[in-house]
């Protein structure tokens, strides 16, 4: 799409998505957001950019795919570039010495009534018909499947990184002034889990050292559960306090490399789902407000059908 040039010669995202006409392409970074020129306000670039990449995002899946890729690649790059000073200060003169001084971003182009500045042309009916709750629904789909993921991530996949870290940590006992305290009572729980092996005994004679020997293993193994689950949960928070501290150090590497990598996809989805919530002009309803909704009307519904919430009900309201 470099250059204005489109990969479907009788579609025209930049118009049909964007709104901005072909006498205004290839658009400069302010033009693609739809903003005055020079717009210094950070807050209303991300604003901007977070409306078109919303919109745009709904149409992957379809089509034109590959076409919504590459606009909001072009979004992304317009984004980061106007919001790092140096780089905006450069692309400013560059405009400047090109003769933009006095036009604005969306100088003539046409609008539709009631559509903000910024807003895509195509936000009140999109392609194929889509409605503005229809883009809203898909968003908050979109933000439940990040959800997810974002849980997973952080839940699990990097819990068990910074476990490993906080093993390694444990077995070198390094940073023992800090994790003195935590190395302690992981050892007394190694003591419990792990203890010394000791001679076999005889198997129960008595009628009532064979009717106590089932349920006493199932309290022991229960036992065994609680600690384990403790002893992991203090390698947990070994290898968080210790991952700062080895990065500076550089070691070690092979440990440190999936914590980096599962933060940095974990702040990428973050990152998506605070555009997700960006704040529609003129409406109350947003993706995540709808997401939230969703899950809470099923909390309900699972509530009802179980009849968990009718005696709840009827126990506060006789």
């Amino acid at each position: 799409m470099r250059g204005g040039k489109m990969a479907e010669p009788d579609f025209d995202p930049y118009y049909k998505w964007l709104g901005i006409p072909r006498k205004h392409q290839p658009p400069n970074h302010y033009r693609l957001l739809g903003l005055e020129l020079l717009e210094d306000d950070a807050e209303v670039i991300h604003a901007a950019a977070a409306r078109h990449l919303w919109y745009l995002r709904q149409q992957i899946g379809g089509q034109r795919s590959a076409l919504a890729e590459q606009l909001i690649a072009e979004v992304e790059r317009a984004e980061t570039c106007l919001t790092d000073p140096a780089a905006k200060a450069s692309y400013d003169s560059g405009l400047k010495t090109a003769g933009f001084t006095t036009q604005t971003g969306a100088d003539s182009a046409p609008q539709q009534e009631g559509t903000s500045r910024g807003e895509p042309a195509a936000q009140e009916v999109g392609e194929g018909g889509t409605t503005p709750f229809n883009q809203i629904a898909f968003g908050a789909a979109e933000y439940l499947l990040l959800s997810a993921r974002r849980w997973w991530i952080r839940r699990v996949r990097l819990t068990q990184a910074y476990r490993a870290l906080g093993r390694d940590a444990y077995a070198s006992r390094r940073y023992p002034e800090q994790l003195g305290v935590l190395y302690t009572k992981l050892v007394q729980l190694d003591r419990r889990l792990f203890p010394p092996e000791s001679p076999s005994q005889p198997p129960p004679q008595k009628a009532w050292e064979r009717a106590i020997r089932w349920p006493v293993g199932v309290v022991h193994r229960i036992a065994r559960w609680g600690w384990d689950f403790s002893r992991q949960r203090l390698l947990t928070q070994v290898g968080r306090f210790a991952f700062p501290r080895d990065c500076a150090a550089g070691q070690p590497a092979d440990l440190l490399q999936p914590i980096k990598f599962l933060e940095a996809r974990a702040a990428k989805l973050e990152s998506r789902m605070e555009r997700l919530a960006t704040p529609i002009p003129g409406r109350w309803l947003n993706a995540r407000r709808l997401a939230r909704l969703t899950v809470l009307a099923v909390v309900l519904v699972v509530a009802f059908s179980s009849g968990v919430l009718t005696l709840l009900l009827s126990a506060l309201f006789g």
